[in-house]
């Protein structure tokens, strides 16, 4: 598709180009959707809250709906998928309120049971996977994870979200559950 002319394209005064191509021919768009039926997986990088919930939706309109034939409007919802190569993931950051009655040198001390902690002079973005970066007390720190990740059948675990709340979050602060948590 992309070897044709784009249907439209438009860009946006911060200079970001968004393009766009329509696959109309019914023998390609079998084509490719049986490209996708074939992947193991497609990871949502962005949206995947939007995603379960149109799930819920879906199966929801689906139980009320007696002449449910599958081709209704709420059976699909739009995405936009990325070859890996072609993302940019940008960290996401956490902010907690507190360090849960612990003072900053011993928050750090039990910070390093499970992360090399380094002092860096400037604001410390991860770089990597398993690398974090750390602002309290006014000072930056990147925080490295220490040992193997662990092996699960969850496919978030390894996730460095997951990490984050596996390996600080909960043991040093507390923290069980970062979305009802108040801290």
């Amino acid at each position: 598709a992309v070897d044709q002319a784009p249907a439209t394209n438009v860009s946006t005064g911060d200079g970001v180009d968004h393009t766009l191509w329509v696959v109309a021919d019914k023998a390609e768009i079998d084509r490719l959707s049986r490209a996708f039926e074939a992947m193991n997986a497609i990871y949502i990088a962005d949206g995947h809250h939007r995603s379960a919930a149109a799930a819920r939706v879906a199966a929801a309109r689906q139980s009320a709906n007696p002449a449910h034939r599958g081709d209704e409007s709420y059976n699909s919802f739009l995405i936009v998928s990325f070859p890996d190569n072609e993302v940019r993931i940008l960290d996401y950051n956490r902010v907690v309120r507190d360090l849960g009655g612990l003072g900053v040198e011993s928050f750090l001390d039990k910070v390093s049971q499970a992360f090399t902690v380094e002092a860096s002079a400037n604001p410390a973005r991860p770089a990597k996977a398993g690398e974090f970066g750390l602002y309290v007390d006014g000072h930056w720190y990147r925080l490295t994870l220490s040992g193997d990740l662990p092996a699960a059948d969850d496919p978030a675990a390894p996730l460095d979200v997951s990490l984050l709340a596996q390996r600080l979050l909960h043991p040093v602060l507390g923290i069980g559950d970062p979305r009802t948590d108040t801290r």
